[in-house]
Parts: C-alpha cells; sequence; structure tokens
C-alpha cells in the first residue's frame, strides 16, 4: 500500500462533497455518534460543522456588515413620517373673586360768612367723611370718600381636544468636511478584516483537527508497538523459565527478564492512557459531546505500522513558499485591513480637532392637522466650528488614533516576519520528519532481523538474556521512532499548508 507524502492536500480536495452545510448563524447540535470508522475528511467536515469560533467568526462579519451599513446611510437623505394623536380634557370649577373698589370725592354747601367752632364726630366704615354743627355762623355738610368690596362668582368649564396630525420630516447632509468618507473608509475595512478573520478561523479549525487526527493514531501506533515489546518480554520471560528449569541457565536470569517485561507494562499504560487524552483532545477540536469511543481509520492494513510517506515529486523550495505565504495568508490581509481601518479613523480624528464646515437641508412638511394648521417649512444650514479650548479632549483622539495606527502598522510587520520564521519552521520539520522516517523504516527492518537472530540463538542455549534486551531495546526504539516520523511528517505538512495558507483549498464553507 503506497502513501504519497502530499495526502493531506488530497485530502482537501474531496471535502467539498462532504463538508456538510451549517444552518444559521447558531451551533448546530453536535452529532451524539461519530461514524466508525472515521476518516480525516469526515473529521474535518463535523469540526467546520460544529466548532462555535466558526460561528463567533460569523457573526463578527454581521456585526460589521451592520457598522458599515450605518456608516453609509450617512450619504442618504433621512425621511422619517410621524403621527402624533392628542385626548387632551381641561376642566374648571366654579369659584368666587373679591374686588375692591373705593369713590372718592367732596360734595357740600356753605351759607354764611365765619365759621365758628366744630364738633363733630366720625362716621363708619362705608359712609367716611366729617359732619359737624356751627353756632353762630356759617352752616356748611360735608359728604366724601366711599369705599367697597365686590364679590364675583365664576360658572364651571369644561374643555376637551381630540384629534392628531401627520408630519413628514426629511433631513440631508449637504457637506461634512470628509467625515462621511472617512467613518466609511473605516467600516468597510472592518468588514474586509471581519471576513479574512473569518476564513483564518476557518484555517485553524482544519489545522487542529488534522493535528488532534493525527495524535490519535500515532498514540494508536505506539500501543501497538507498546503490545509487542510486552508480547516479546513475556515470551524471553517464558524462554528463560524454561531454560532454567532445564539447567541451561541460571536462576538469577529470570530477574533481568521480570523487570523487562514490568517496564515494558508500565510502557503500554502510558501509552495507552495517551489514547484516551489524545481521543479527548479530538472531539474538542471537532466541536462534539460524546462518550463513544473515537474509532478511526487507519492508513495502513491489517494492524501493521504504517508506511512511510513517499517524497513529493516537485518538493516545494522556501523561496515559493513564503511567497505563496505573504499572498494567501488571512491573518496577514486582516492585520493590513485594520491598518487602513485605522487610517481612516486617524483622518476622521484630525478633522475633528480642526476647523470644521457642515451644511444641512431640513424639510418639514404637515400633512394633516385635526387640532392645528398645516404647512411646509424648509431650513438650509451651514455651520463653522473650531474646538478652540476643549481641555485637550481633540488632540488626545488624535494621539490615540495615530498610536493605535502605528501599532497596528508595526504589528503587521511583525507578522510577516512571524510568517516568514512558521513557514521556514514547517518546512524544515517535514522534510526531516520525512528523512527520519525513511531511515527509522531502515532501521526496524535491521533491528528485526537482528532481534530474530538473537531469539533463534537464544533458544538453542547460545547467549545471554541480555542479549535478547539489548535486541528487544533497539527494535522498540527503532519502530518508536518510526512511527512518531511518520505521523510527525502528516503532522507537519498540515503545519506547512496552513503557514502558507492554503490549507482549507477545496474545502466548501459549511
Amino acid at each position: 500500500m503506497t502513501h504519497r507524502f502530499v495526502s493531506f492536500g488530497a485530502v482537501l480536495a474531496v471535502l467539498a462533497a462532504v463538508a456538510p452545510a451549517a444552518l444559521g448563524q447558531v451551533v448546530p447540535v453536535a452529532p451524539k455518534t461519530l461514524p466508525t470508522p472515521l476518516t480525516l475528511q469526515q473529521a474535518i467536515s463535523i469540526a467546520l460543522a460544529h466548532q462555535p469560533q466558526q460561528y463567533i467568526s460569523k457573526d463578527q462579519i454581521t456585526q460589521a456588515s451592520g457598522r458599515k451599513l450605518q456608516a453609509q446611510s450617512q450619504y442618504y437623505p433621512t425621511v422619517t413620517p410621524s403621527y402624533s394623536f392628542q385626548n387632551n380634557t381641561q376642566s374648571t370649577f366654579g369659584g368666587t373673586s373679591r374686588t375692591f373698589t373705593t369713590t372718592d370725592g367732596t360734595t357740600g354747601s356753605t351759607t354764611g360768612g365765619t365759621t365758628g367752632t366744630t364738633t363733630g364726630g366720625t362716621t363708619g366704615t362705608t359712609t367716611g367723611g366729617t359732619t359737624g354743627t356751627t353756632t353762630g355762623g356759617t352752616t356748611g355738610t360735608t359728604t366724601g370718600g366711599t369705599t367697597g368690596t365686590t364679590f364675583t362668582t365664576n360658572s364651571s368649564t369644561y374643555t376637551t381636544t381630540r384629534g392628531g396630525g401627520l408630519t413628514i420630516n426629511l433631513s440631508q447632509s449637504l457637506y461634512d468636511g470628509g467625515a462621511r468618507e472617512a467613518s466609511n473608509a473605516q467600516a468597510r475595512r472592518a468588514v474586509d478584516a471581519a471576513k479574512y478573520n473569518d476564513v483564518n478561523t476557518r484555517q485553524s479549525t482544519i489545522l487542529n483537527a488534522t493535528q488532534a487526527y493525527y495524535q490519535l493514531l500515532l498514540a494508536q501506533d505506539l500501543v501497538k508497538v507498546s503490545e509487542s515489546q510486552v508480547a516479546r518480554f513475556q515470551q524471553t520471560v517464558d524462554v528463560t523459565k524454561a531454560q532454567i528449569d532445564a539447567g541451561a541457565t541460571a536462576a538469577k536470569d529470570i530477574y533481568q527478564a521480570q523487570a523487562d517485561l514490568a517496564n515494558a507494562q508500565v510502557t503500554l499504560l502510558q501509552n495507552q492512557n495517551q489514547i484516551v487524552t489524545s481521543s479527548a483532545a479530538l472531539k474538542n477540536a471537532l466541536g462534539v459531546d460524546t462518550s463513544d469511543p473515537v474509532v478511526l481509520a487507519p492508513i495502513s492494513e491489517g494492524g501493521a505500522l504504517p508506511p512511510a510517506p513517499t517524497p513529493e515529486a516537485n518538493p516545494l523550495i522556501l523561496e515559493d513558499a513564503l511567497k505563496t505565504a505573504y499572498d494567501n495568508r488571512p491573518d496577514l490581509r486582516q492585520q493590513a485591513a485594520n491598518v487602513e481601518s485605522d487610517r481612516a479613523a486617524l483622518q476622521l480624528a484630525k478633522r475633528n480637532a480642526g476647523f470644521n464646515v457642515t451644511s444641512d437641508y431640513t424639510l418639514s412638511y404637515q400633512a394633516t392637522n385635526d387640532v392645528g394648521t398645516k404647512g411646509l417649512s424648509t431650513a438650509l444650514t451651514l455651520n463653522g466650528s473650531y474646538p478652540l479650548f476643549d481641555a485637550g479632549n481633540a488632540r488626545g483622539a488624535v494621539r490615540i488614533a495615530q498610536a493605535t495606527f502605528d501599532s497596528d502598522t508595526n504589528t503587521l510587520e511583525q507578522q510577516r516576519q512571524d510568517i516568514r520564521r512558521d513557514v521556514e519552521q514547517a518546512l524544515s520539520t517535514r522534510n526531516q520528519n520525512l528523512q527520519a522516517a525513511q531511515l527509522a523504516q531502515s532501521a526496524v527492518t535491521a533491528a528485526q532481523v537482528n532481534y530474530d537472530a538473537v531469539i533463534a540463538s537464544r533458544r538453542e542455549g547460545i547467549g545471554t538474556v541480555l542479549d535478547v534486551t539489548t535486541a528487544q531495546a533497539t527494535l522498540t526504539q527503532a519502530q518508536n521512532q518510526f512511527v512518531t516520523a511518520v505521523y510527525n511528517s502528516y503532522i507537519a505538512d498540515a503545519q506547512l499548508q496552513r503557514a502558507i495558507g492554503r490549507n482549507d483549498v477545496g474545502v466548501t464553507a459549511p
């Protein structure tokens, strides 16, 4: 059975046919059972359909698109019809008011010439003045000065106003000094960044699922190696016991064989536990919640160890890998979009810190009115403003926007350097593991021949338990190195595809 080294790329080519479609923006209920056996294609499809991060990134696109729609609305007029209805009742009840009135004046007549002694008195509240009698001269009478209070009673009133009216308002910003364009540029770049983040999340999900899948296969094959080791040491114990019983070897040899067997059993337990932990990691990468064991589709037949991957006919070179990465890495494009969004935000902050001129047009039409007048009013306004003193608020906003722009620009350069590191490391690791797998395969073949020869000699009474232990350790080490190198080469290939931004080629979005 032949396996090409680029089998991971071949896996991606067929995913379009098996990736299920996700409905809406809510994570669908994950399956409680997984396909048996589970292939890598199925694992990636399940991860893309059920990993919550996939839906979080899509929600972020929706949010950014909504803010973009809000920014675009500033270019268009707003028309707002409104209807108001009123039902007002006013009641007043009868009451009494008091009014004070005063009449002043003097009336009288005089006969005579001489005015004598006057003896008089003062009269009450409604008729005031002085009256007196004169004897021995002229007699006169004076009447004057009237004051009084008038009481008035008001009647009760009851007033009801009922009705409504339709008003249509239209407003349009004619000029704002470029604020709308800056806001829209910022919103557009934010949408681009959210979309690239979605692609980046997708590629990370694929990588995580692939790595977890191969890690579980590695753990399962290491258990096979451990089981073979335990079986071989058990055979050594049995042979040693038989030789002791036959007097062909010393009794002390059994202790070395038993110690080797116990150590092999400990290693087996550790590798079996690694299957459990790797299985849990794979379930988490797939976004499923199940207690059922995961049964993977092996890449070898008959329980044998995996075959060594075949190298590519035209291996990828570093320069081509870097160019592909710089052209395709979604996180690099996302950061570039963030920089452009920051640039627009900086322009807007500088505008707000300087002299601003705005012009607006408004129209209000009272279409219907049951309780008042109807009519049409328009207004064209031109405003100029300058933040003469705002305690440094506008300048502080400019500094923040400038620092954010500079920081994201530096982050973009840092990401380019990190991408170069990732590509170089992934490419070197893949090539190293590929070569290690080829060498380890030769080591396994040689160690197996040596072990078989030692066992045959031991059965014939030639050689010692130490010879068997040494041959067994050499074979086990070669098998472990081979299995590890094979799966590490597949994992490194997946990491390389992720590093150059191409590990989602052929994958249809769920």
